[in-house]
């Protein structure tokens, strides 16, 4: 069992990353992102010129996302590949076999601080990843540890004091994490693609009929003040983020998943 996280309730595919075919992943490398992004910033900025990404990132509300599949190398803790050098450095070396994942900051320098939601999602996150990839959790401050830091593969004080003080921490909580279950999908719920929100029926009317002509599956659900715009119903978060990314290769790049009850 693979696959990606159901965790991540933002999802956009960005162009910065390597694709690997047999990639196996042996590690979770945590990063800071320096300051404050939501999902959406953090997604546009490593669909850019920078020449980055990572493969999820958490935001100060707890918000997970993801950019880049776990099968595939994110452009993290090493450069960008070329093709003579598919793993430039041991940074790219480690994003090769790693999960990455870019934690915002609730404070700056010196400490970088995170919320308290941000690392419970981080604890969350990182258990589902190591059950499905089968990763025991140890962190010993080198690279015999499955947990691993950026300033171990490159010349950065990356994840910053207050992550790195803590690692040891984080092993212990995932552990506790994985022994409860508490990251397991929940049963009783359903997942939608959402594009959109509006205070106008008929803005709301006009996109959806545009979807259905494209031939998705569309519908307007009224949730209080707003018409909201979505498609599918999907019991499996995977199959909500292949309908996803079907919607953004028709050109309907920013959309969201939301979970019901049901």
């Amino acid at each position: 069992m693979s696959g990606d996280s159901y965790l991540a309730t933002y999802v956009y595919w960005v162009k910065n990353f390597t694709h690997m075919d047999n990639k196996v992943v042996k590690r979770i490398t945590v990063h800071h992102q320096a300051g404050s992004n939501t999902p959406q910033q953090l997604a546009r900025m490593f669909n850019g010129d920078r020449k980055a990404s990572s493969n999820y990132g958490i935001s100060n509300d707890g918000v997970v996302s993801q950019m880049v599949r776990e099968s595939d190398r994110a452009w993290t803790s090493g450069g960008k590949a070329t093709k003579y050098v598919p793993f430039p450095g041991k940074g790219g070396e480690n994003d090769a076999c790693a999960v990455t994942i870019e934690v915002a900051n609730s404070t700056g320098a010196p400490d970088w601080k995170i919320s308290d939601k941000a690392w419970q999602s981080l604890v969350l996150l990182c258990a589902d990843i190591c059950k499905r990839h089968n990763i025991k959790p140890s962190y010993t401050g080198d690279l015999r540890g499955t947990f691993t830091e950026h300033q171990m593969f490159a010349a950065t004080a990356c994840p910053g004091p207050y992550l790195h003080k803590r690692m040891t921490q984080l092993v212990e909580d995932v552990k506790k994490a994985m022994a409860s279950g508490t990251y397991v999908a929940p049963q009783n719920v359903c997942y939608k693609v959402q594009l959109g929100a509006f205070s106008k029926k008929g803005n709301a009317t006009k996109l959806c009929n545009q979807l259905k002509a494209k031939g998705f599956e569309a519908f307007v659900l009224q949730e209080g003040t707003f018409w909201k715009v979505q498609v599918g119903s999907f019991r499996e978060y995977h199959n909500a983020v292949t309908k996803q990314l079907q919607l953004k290769e028709a050109g309907y790049k920013d959309s969201i998943i939301k979970e019901y009850k049901v």
